[in-house]
């Protein structure tokens, strides 16, 4: 790997082809571990990407530093690194590695004159107990990895029966939820905000629901990870807007007045191109007055493509849509980016209020 001197992914994939030829062998046993960081990203946004290549460098050095001989460490592209832990005899040295390492990684480090904190989590698979090719190893650790970063990030998951079902049942909620659309089975609730002063709705959140013909209600937090990492949110989000505002206009022929009533938009909806201009165009021949809608991001969305994501904002403003920042506190919790923005309201998370 021309940046870190690690191998990269194509060397690295013919040491696991290798390793698996001598365990089928040999029967002796190894771990392949992935390794992933926690908030590189946010290093890349704020800092730059000389200080993303500075921190992936520094990385790999404490990798190399403190693996055992017997690892052959890989860089596989971005801040995704592999190691090969060709005499995982036991168990427990597995675990004690992956415990060293999270420890080790998550040390600071100072980058470019800066302090700079990330974490790691790790996905283990371990040959021959999860038996398959190279590259279904591969997979598996991925999957564990996953596991991972579901658990909360800074810790590692080991891959076993119950992951791989898991797995298969990941798969088959993405294809129900692609049906679902069809099927009439999402629907909206509107969570009120309140004045604390007055106690009365001053606003409400425009929230997806999901109710599975089988499973029942599906909790947002299992499908819209899932919808995220295939990119359905883009379908997803374009159908909560348009039911947000055919609610507001059922509510203005009801002769209510309506309070203003936010929907949650990912960096990714703000990559389609004329977002604002469609959402415009929707609220103008439904006669909704575009104060009445208020568009949500997390901070991490707003830091995802600035150039991109500040000229979508600046159409939002002029059509008289207001921007909101939800989970403030979970991510780089820069006040100075907010600047940056035309941003209107900001939702604090409770964890930066504690």
């Amino acid at each position: 790997d021309a940046l870190t001197g690690l191998y990269n992914r194509l060397t690295f994939a013919d040491l696991l082809a290798g390793a698996v030829r001598e365990t089928d062998e040999t029967g002796k046993v190894f771990a392949l571990m992935l390794l992933d960081l926690d908030r590189f990203k946010n290093v890349n946004d704020t800092l730059g990407h000389e200080a993303g290549d500075q921190l992936l460098i520094q990385v790999a050095t404490r990798l190399k530093d403190m693996a055992p001989e017997c690892c052959q460490i890989g860089r596989l592209g971005g801040d995704e690194f592999a190691i090969l832990f060709r005499e995982a005899d036991r168990i427990s040295d597995i675990h004690e590695l992956a415990d060293a390492l999270i420890s080790e990684i998550s040390a600071p480090y100072e980058v470019i004159g800066n302090t700079v904190n990330v974490g790691c989590s790790i996905g283990i698979a371990i040959y021959p107990w999860s038996e398959g090719l190279p590259d279904e190893l591969m997979r598996f650790a991925d999957m564990a990895l996953y596991k991972a970063k579901e658990q909360g990030r800074g810790c590692y998951s080991i891959v076993d029966e119950k992951l791989t079902d898991e797995a298969h049942e990941r798969a088959k909620l993405q294809q129900d939820m692609r049906l679902a659309l069809e099927r009439g089975e999402f629907r909206l609730v509107f969570h009120p905000r309140m004045c604390a002063k007055t106690r009365k709705i001053i606003a409400a959140e425009a929230l997806i629901r999901w109710a599975h013909p089988e499973r029942g209600n599906v909790p947002p937090d299992e499908f819209i990870p899932i919808a995220e990492e295939t990119g359905f949110i883009t379908v997803l989000s374009r159908w909560v807007v348009q039911t947000a505002v055919f609610q507001l206009r059922s509510w203005i022929g009801l002769g209510a007045e309506p309070v203003p009533v936010s929907v949650n938009l990912s960096a990714a909806d703000l990559m389609l191109q004329d977002q604002a201009q469609e959402i415009g165009t929707l609220l103008s021949e439904l006669g909704v007055p575009p104060h009445l809608l208020q568009i949500e991001m997390t901070e991490t969305g707003l830091l995802s493509d600035r150039e991109r994501v500040q000229e979508q904002l600046n159409e939002f403003a002029a059509l008289g849509v207001e921007l909101l920042i939800d989970d403030f506190g979970t991510g780089y919790s820069s006040l100075a980016y907010l600047h940056q923005f035309n941003v209107h309201k900001l939702k604090i998370d409770k964890s930066f209020v504690q």
